[in-house]
């Protein structure tokens, strides 16, 4: 059976009448694509058991810097279109395929084909299939609780710039005294994200436990504290067997 039905719509889909600097009418056509969106999500659910992933609409080549300011502009009503589809997902009603985000990181020039949507209504650069078709994998992993749980982290030039053993707790580089130790902090205050959205943290480490923990325990800088690591792992056994104990007391 189906798992899910992925709709990805283009913006004549959703037009409405949307003349330049008319707010209203802009208004009016975001709540119209809110309708569409909830037919959709309702004619998953109703003919197929199966919850609707909708994708967002991916951003535009924009005439000038000030169109995110201007009512009825392509750039801005698909933003705000896109938040719209956030909100819905927010509340349940559906799930979202965020291909926006993944045509920035491609770059819209290149993940929007002209001649194959017109030819063939194919919403980005068949090329680009491959690269879609995993991101869209790793949502469903996401729904059937297949997707990572758990991040296990090294130390040493990973959370901090050099050795601890070696170059002890005052020669280790983090903070905001060099671009590499602000770097670190960047990388931390990322981890900790993760780790708000329910991923777990392990640290796996050769070194003596004693010294692996100083920084966490001493370091001002140190964003991340040991209470933030479910698992910490540091002895002189190979990593392969650590990172086997360290799967074995989470359960995940």
């Amino acid at each position: 059976g189906l798992d899910a039905v992925l709709a990805v719509l283009d913006e004549s889909t959703l037009q409405g009448e949307r003349p330049l600097l008319d707010r209203a009418a802009e208004d009016e056509a975001v709540q119209e694509a809110e309708r569409i969106a909830s037919a959709i999500a309702e004619a998953a659910r109703s003919k197929t058991g199966c919850p609707a992933i909708i994708a967002t609409l991916p951003p535009c080549i924009q005439l000038t810097s000030a169109d995110i300011a201007t009512p009825g502009s392509i750039a801005r009503f698909r933003l705000r279109v896109n938040m719209m589809l956030g909100d819905g997902a927010a509340e349940g009603r559906w799930l979202m395929w965020d291909q926006a985000a993944l045509a920035s990181r491609i770059g819209i020039e290149r993940w929007f084909d002209p001649i194959a949507y017109h030819s063939a209504k194919v919403p980005f650069n068949v090329e680009l299939c491959p690269l879609a078709a995993d991101n869209i994998a790793s949502l469903l992993a996401a729904m059937t609780g297949k997707s990572a749980r758990a991040l296990v982290l090294d130390l040493d030039n990973t959370l901090w710039g050099g050795v601890i053993g070696d170059d002890g707790l005052a020669g280790i580089r983090i903070g905001q005294n060099s671009a590499e130790g602000e770097a670190f902090i960047a990388f931390q205050n990322f981890v900790l994200g993760l780790r708000e959205r329910g991923v777990v943290l392990a640290v796996c480490s050769k070194n003596t436990d004693a010294v692996a923990r100083e920084p966490f325990r001493r370091h001002p800088d140190m964003l991340l504290k040991e209470e933030h690591i479910a698992v910490f792992q540091a002895n002189w056994d190979d990593k392969a067997t650590n990172i086997r104990a360290i799967a074995e007391k989470l359960g995940l």
